[in-house]
């Protein structure tokens, strides 16, 4: 028996175990030559994908505390992976971006588990994945115009985000 039978739960909750396996299989990832955690993942990877971004947006991307994203940031400036710059319209905010190195992490790391992940739904049909693949690009567009990252989001230039935020499907 289904808890909330034709609720978007049935969409959410899988979602949600996804991207705990997903980090999962990223910590397995940097588990072999990494020099990196998955916390530090996790805080570079809003800074690649929102292109430039603050403290906030990272913390509201891993749904964390913006004391514990300024720790990380902290240590991530210090290894040369984040640069941290003043907002030149606002003095009171700091923008990060990803240092060549940084970005380079980043990009490793992902094709490693996408390899990974291609290995693991090689079963699952062409005609599911695209499927699923337009159904998430349509609840991501939807999300994107109800998030309090709106701005931030649709002004990046991140071609995965922008495909994404695409309004024609392919």
């Amino acid at each position: 028996m289904k808890l909330f039978p034709n609720s978007i739960a049935h969409i959410i909750m899988p979602v949600m175990l996804l991207r705990s396996e997903i980090d999962t299989e990223i910590e397995q990832v940097l588990s072999k030559g990494f020099d990196i955690t998955l916390a530090d993942f996790q805080t570079l990877l809003p800074v690649a994908v929102l292109t430039t971004c603050t403290q906030k947006d990272i913390a509201l991307f891993n749904l964390v505390s913006e004391a514990s994203v300024s720790r990380k940031v902290q240590d991530l400036i210090e290894r040369k992976l984040i640069v941290k710059k003043q907002d030149a319209c606002d003095a009171r905010k700091s923008i990060l971006t990803l240092t060549p190195k940084g970005r380079l992490m980043v990009i490793r790391v992902q094709t490693e588990v996408i390899k990974r992940m291609e290995d693991v739904f090689a079963e699952l049909p062409k005609s599911t994945r695209r499927e699923v693949s337009n159904g998430l690009q349509k609840m991501m567009q939807i999300l994107v115009q109800h998030s309090p990252r709106r701005e931030s989001l649709l002004a990046s230039k991140n071609p995965v985000l922008r495909s994404l935020l695409d309004n024609e499907q392919s």
